[in-house]
């Protein structure tokens, strides 16, 4: 559950800095006059945060789908003379 929670979290904090990303890229082409070296990085920068975000989801996916492990023996065995937790 730990891991699940923590990968929440970077999504959270990804999709936040997409937000930002978005608003100053709104913001720079606004202007009169863009600087496009700005705009170039900006846009580099959300490019590489929509990937972070893909792959966290893609991870998080992967643990919410995976199947449950089977533990190595049987923690109760059954018969009236075994005890009840082996």
């Amino acid at each position: 559950m730990y891991k699940l929670n923590k990968i929440r979290g970077h999504v959270k904090m990804q999709e936040f800095q997409e937000l930002k990303l978005t608003r100053f890229l709104a913001e720079e082409n606004a202007l009169a006059v863009p600087n496009p070296t700005r705009v170039k990085d900006i846009e580099r920068a959300l490019r590489r945060v929509q990937e972070n975000i893909k792959m966290w989801n893609d991870k998080l996916a992967a643990f919410e789908n995976a199947l449950p492990r089977t533990p190595s023996r049987p923690a109760i065995n059954s018969g009236p003379t075994n005890p009840l937790i082996g």
